[in-house]
């Protein structure tokens, strides 16, 4: 095999791996928001009530 050959071999391994991940990402977040639309009252109870803190985040 020349270092071309084995080159564009690890291009293709690095390239599933780097799409492999974001497909699994991607599943999750799917899963995330499917759950949050059928299951509300679940997600409010995990999150908790006070809501995101993000607001007094970016207000400071």
């Amino acid at each position: 095999m020349s270092a071309q050959e084995s080159c564009l071999s690890l291009i293709k391994y690095f390239l599933f791996v780097f799409n492999l991940f974001f497909f699994v990402l991607g599943g999750l977040i799917f899963c995330f928001g499917t759950w949050i639309l059928i299951d509300k009252t679940s997600f409010v109870s995990f999150v908790g009530e006070g809501g995101w803190a993000g607001r007094e985040v970016l207000w400071t």
